[in-house]
Order: C-alpha cells, then structure tokens, then sequence
C-alpha cells in the first residue's frame, strides 16, 4: 500500500500566490512549515517531504532555463530550501530575484533571529544519523571545520542586506520576521488570505532551548523525534551549546 503524502494537507488548500521564507536554516523553518501544513497550506521543507528536495529541483530547472517552480507548482509554501551532501551545498533562498520575477504577486518572509544566536544553533546541529551539520559543510566547500563560522557569517550579512535591498518599499509582500522577538500574528496579518492557524506556532526541530515568540512546545517535545536536544555527535570546534 502506498503510504500517504504527509505533506499533503487534509483540507482543501486556498487558493493563492505561494509563500517562499527565505531565511536561513535554523531560523523556525520547521516551525513555519509545520503552522503552513496546519492551516491548509502543501508546504515543502527539506526533510519534510519524501521527494527530491526542492531547492536540487529548483538549481536543475535554472541549469535547464526552467521556469524554477517547475515540478513544484502543486506546493504553496516553501521554507529551508537548501540541500546538503558530502559534495554540494545548495541554498535556493539565494534565488529570491528569480522567484520574485517568475511569481508575481508572491508573499516573501526573511525569517531570521539574532546572528549569534543563529550560529550557535547551526553549529549544534546534529542530523538524526548523528553527523555534525557544521562538519558536513566543511566537507562540502573543501575548508577547514576552524573556517564554517566564518564563512556562515559572511553568508548571513550577504544574503540579509540583498534581501532587504531587493524588497525594499514593498512591505504588502514582504516581511522581515524575527523568530525570538515577532509575535505570530504579524504573520498571520501579513498572510491574511491564508487564514493561519498561529495556535499550531511552536518549537520544532530546536537545538536550543529558547523558544520564538509566542511559541508552544512542539506536540512530543524538542525536536521532531521527541528528543528534547540535539543526539550527541561530533561538533566544529570552539562551537558551545546554545
């Protein structure tokens, strides 16, 4: 028997432009897309759904001059659009411009939290297999694990002050949503023809134990597995626990 698409959602999805957070990961991507999948939305997050991960999809239909969507056009919300593996690290929030031109009328949310904060939670990451986030990037980008921090940071300015840049006077579709401070109905107003079910915002997939704003525990507490930290596992070094 076919197991069912989790990422399908029980009731009739609205009708709509698609809604792309372009945050970084570790910035309540799983919290988004868990309140998105609880409000009606087919939502799509990295290790959310058992397909190919979207932002592969999404470099393969820009290396073909594809329409990026293309393939994910049955998806309304997308967040945590990278992909990571021993040889490649794909983030497809850097696509933001092209999204933006080829999806007029589209909802953008920059979720983001303090930068420290962040780091620390990217370091601390541990994969349900054990592997070290921070470790497998290095791998990835052929540094030295001593150097990811580094790289994360320049990363991060990079990415916020192009977003904010590109977006900028066009506060009717695109809003800036920090995590640990942003109440969840400055979502659910910024989104109001999706009607947000921001009772279902909480913690999910956390690796420390601040919660967002407005947050409630995750059903099984923790992280998605029900573990309440990170499974213990090699970190980069001079990395602490949030």
């Amino acid at each position: 028997m076919r197991s069912p698409d989790k990422s399908r959602p029980k009731q009739k999805q609205p009708d709509g432009p698609p809604i792309f957070c372009i945050g970084m990961n570790k910035c309540g991507t799983t919290s988004l897309h868990e309140m998105f999948r609880a409000s009606g939305l087919r939502s799509v997050s990295s290790g959310h759904a058992k397909m190919r991960p979207a932002a592969q999809t999404m470099f393969n239909n820009l290396s073909a001059c594809r329409p990026l969507l293309t393939g994910l056009e049955r998806f309304r919300a997308f967040s945590d659009i990278n992909f990571l593996s021993p040889r490649v690290y794909l983030d497809a929030h850097v696509l933001f411009a092209r999204l933006d031109r080829e999806n007029p009328g589209a909802y953008f949310i920059l979720n983001t939290r303090p930068k420290a904060d962040w780091l620390r939670s990217r370091a601390e990451h541990v994969s349900p297999r054990g592997r070290s986030f921070a470790e497998r990037f290095a791998k990835a980008f052929q540094v030295k694990p001593e150097e990811v921090e580094a790289i994360w940071s320049e990363q991060w300015d990079r990415h916020h002050a192009a977003v904010r840049e590109h977006f900028a006077g066009r506060d009717e579709r695109f809003l800036e949503f920090d995590i640990s401070s942003d109440d969840p109905e400055r979502l659910a107003t910024f989104l109001a023809p999706y009607r947000l079910s921001t009772d279902r915002w909480g913690v999910h997939n956390a690796t420390d134990a601040r919660p967002a704003k407005g947050a409630r525990p995750a059903r099984r507490g923790g992280d998605k597995k029900g573990r309440k930290g990170p499974r213990k596992g090699k970190r980069a070094p001079g990395q602490g626990r949030g």
